[in-house]
């Protein structure tokens, strides 16, 4: 609604405004395929690191994760068992 609401106060097109709104609008198009195309992959750049890695016979980084995780738990759990050995 407000793209054509710019235009109103012009009236009549000359050439010159009409090649800036045609300049406009093709920036305008080149933008948003550029945001359309490369947001997502952006935001899944976790994934295809995965992917990749896993296609490459390495860990991925979710298994990192878990495995760090799992180890602090154990961490955890055994300065726990240690303290309440310590308090009786």
């Amino acid at each position: 609604i407000v793209w054509p609401l710019l235009s109103v106060p012009a009236g009549v097109f000359s050439k010159g405004y009409w090649s800036l709104w045609v300049f406009i609008s093709i920036a305008w198009s080149f933008v948003a395929t550029g945001v359309i195309i490369w947001l997502p992959i952006y935001e899944s750049r976790d994934t295809f690191i995965n992917i990749f890695n896993s296609i490459l016979g390495r860990k991925s980084m979710k298994q990192e994760e878990a495995k760090i995780g799992a180890e602090q738990t154990t961490e955890t759990t055994e300065t726990t068992e240690t303290t309440e050995t310590t308090e009786t």
